[in-house]
């Protein structure tokens, strides 16, 4: 059986530049979120992002969402950022 050798560093670099990629798409989002609806109430801002996770195909428990609902109701940007990826 023929076997073959993993470039953990090539890997890393696709995994990282396919990170950076999302957050530049995504990133749009979390503006429209925070022009729209900064300053209103967190209960209020909550659907919003909600929908906008739902949007992006990502998965958000409900401490995330408060989270970033009461990011943008105390008047936040929300600024994505890549974090380092680990292989």
């Amino acid at each position: 059986m023929a076997g073959f050798e993993l470039d953990k560093n090539a890997l890393k670099k696709i995994a990282d530049e396919a990170v950076k990629k999302v957050m530049k798409e995504a990133q749009p989002h979390f503006d429209r979120l925070h022009r729209e609806h900064k300053g209103k109430p967190i209960a209020e801002v909550e659907p919003h992002v909600r929908t906008m996770i739902r949007q992006l195909g990502w998965t958000a428990d409900a401490s995330d969402i408060r989270s970033y609902a009461k990011a943008t109701s105390d008047g936040d940007r929300i600024v994505l950022r890549a974090g380092d990826i680990k292989m």
